[in-house]
């Protein structure tokens, strides 16, 4: 909705954070833009429309997940995707904050070796 806003959120976070404007509600597609990444960092809102379908999506693709949800009963209903998720192998860490992102940008990247891969995705 605001891509100066979000163009300035990822040079702060660095060069591994790549900004995307996406239709939400096109899950086939978010899913095909997701299955290029190693991690999909959700901060779009309301939270009440996006967190389900960018999750959803995030696991067809085999990819892990987080975002900065907080709302109960989107909270309830991401939890009834774990075992889709457990079953495509995708790690899927709900209300997070700011930091957390920029935490996580610091750390190597999988592709660097087991041990940071293990420390990223399954230490949630």
């Amino acid at each position: 909705r605001h891509p100066g806003s979000l163009a300035r959120a990822a040079s702060e976070l660095g060069a591994k954070a790549q900004p995307l404007q996406l239709d939400i509600h096109d899950e086939g597609h978010l899913a095909s833009v997701a299955a290029d990444h190693d991690v999909v960092m959700n901060v779009a809102g309301p939270e009440e429309e996006v967190l389900l379908p960018a999750l959803r999506a995030a696991i067809e693709a085999g990819t892990h997940s987080c975002d900065i949800g907080g709302i109960g009963w989107v909270a309830e209903r991401q939890l009834e995707l774990d075992a889709a998720a457990q079953a495509r192998g995708v790690s899927a860490c709900a209300t997070c904050d700011g930091a957390f992102f920029r935490d996580v940008l610091e750390f190597p990247s999988p592709d660097a070796g087991a041990a940071s891969e293990q420390l990223l995705f399954r230490e949630f």
